[in-house]
């Protein structure tokens, strides 16, 4: 299912801001009081919409990225890992342990943040469906709104054309929307530029993949402690699987200490993504490799250590099958994150089949849970 950073749309050119690393000092329900490391007089600055709407805490001692050139400065970004203290020569940052340089750290994270509060799809045009994978193209029944879809194809056939041809099997769900349109009544331009806004919004997901992975991998929900999924199991010299690796969250942290990661991903804009991201980390036992959660190209009993994280659910008995299948005797099947924090269907079946789970915090979406068993 499509996860939206915050409904903030993250396309366009860099966004004119000021940024600059701070420490909090104090908080209030709208804004806190911030120190920058770099020296500015300390302020006061309020927190920007998206935050306030998604309810993501700021505390104390939390490093912040700020935008002065806003009136009033307003925080844009929140780091939970990321520890500060206030040396004789400045400000030091460590990282699970690690020393953090800060100008690297704005290096990689600003451009990210500016990206994040850019314009929306109403930037791109309809001919980014170009870009999108078999995969991804067969997932749109269902997901994609129809009348919108057929006013869109209507004014592009070479879409059309690009859909049929790349993913045969949608050829008859095609054939059914395009007869939502009658072909007497063309549909004005504008109507026709809302009809493909409306569809390029509904894939944002799936636009970001084949546009820019790194904006999908800077969203805040996938900033949760690292721990969460690490102190389940040791993955120390373990034979890993995860299962819809996208831009390598969970790969990346098991991979510290296991022998192998194979990390299952059927988009190849990603799989190039999380490789290329392994490698700058030094992590030589990652390997991408293409698969879905119902069919899984390992032999039985193949991994130590299962793992996804919100991929789970659509097909819970065939999926839930598929896993234990790939995994030995006494080796762990975990859903990191599993399920947002209510009693669903999801939750029922995986308590029904053994799990045991807890809580955590995933910045942006609130309270999550976590899932974990022996098999």
């Amino acid at each position: 299912m499509p996860v939206n950073w915050m409904d903030v749309p993250v396309f366009g050119k860099p966004m004119d801001m000021d940024l600059g690393l701070a420490i909090v000092s104090s908080c209030t329900d709208t804004g806190c009081q911030v120190e920058f490391l770099d020296s500015r007089v300390p302020a006061v600055a309020d927190y920007s919409e998206p935050m306030i709407e998604h309810k993501i805490r700021v505390e104390p001692g939390h490093l912040v990225a700020v935008d002065s050139r806003a009136t009033p400065p307003r925080v844009v970004y929140r780091w939970r890992d990321i520890e500060v203290t206030k040396e004789v020569s400045g400000y030091a940052l460590v990282k699970n342990g690690t020393p953090v340089d800060a100008d690297d750290l704005c290096a990689v994270f600003f451009p990210k943040i500016r990206a994040m509060y850019q314009r929306g799809v109403s930037s791109l045009s309809f001919n980014t469906l170009l870009l999108l994978e078999r995969i991804q193209l067969s997932w749109f029944p269902g997901w994609v709104p129809e009348t919108e879809l057929a006013i869109a194809l209507g004014a592009n056939p070479v879409v059309e054309w690009y859909l049929r041809h790349k993913c045969p099997e949608l050829k008859e769900w095609l054939d059914e929307v395009m007869a939502k349109v009658d072909e007497g009544h063309p549909s004005t331009p504008e109507e026709t530029r809302q009809a493909e806004e409306a569809v390029l919004k509904a894939i944002e997901d799936l636009v970001v993949y084949a546009v820019d992975p790194a904006i999908y991998d800077a969203q805040p929900f996938l900033q949760w402690d690292s721990l969460e999924l690490a102190s389940l199991v040791d993955f120390t010299r373990k034979m890993v699987i995860d299962i819809g690796s996208g831009t390598g969250r969970l790969a990346l942290i098991a991979a510290e200490k296991a022998e192998v990661v194979y990390a299952v991903e059927p988009v190849a804009n990603l799989q190039r993504y999380l490789k290329d991201k392994a490698r700058k980390q030094g992590l030589k036992n990652v390997f991408a490799v293409d698969g879905l959660i119902t069919d899984l190209p390992f032999p039985d009993g193949f991994a130590d250590v299962t793992i996804e994280g919100h991929v789970f659910g659509d097909q819970p008995e065939e999926e839930h099958r598929e896993m234990v299948r790939v995994t030995r005797p006494g080796g762990m099947v975990i859903h990191c994150p599993g399920n947002v924090d209510r009693d669903n269907d999801k939750h029922h079946f995986l308590v029904s089949r053994g799990f045991e789970w807890s809580r955590f915090e995933e910045p942006g979406e609130g309270v999550v849970r976590k899932y974990w068993k022996r098999v």
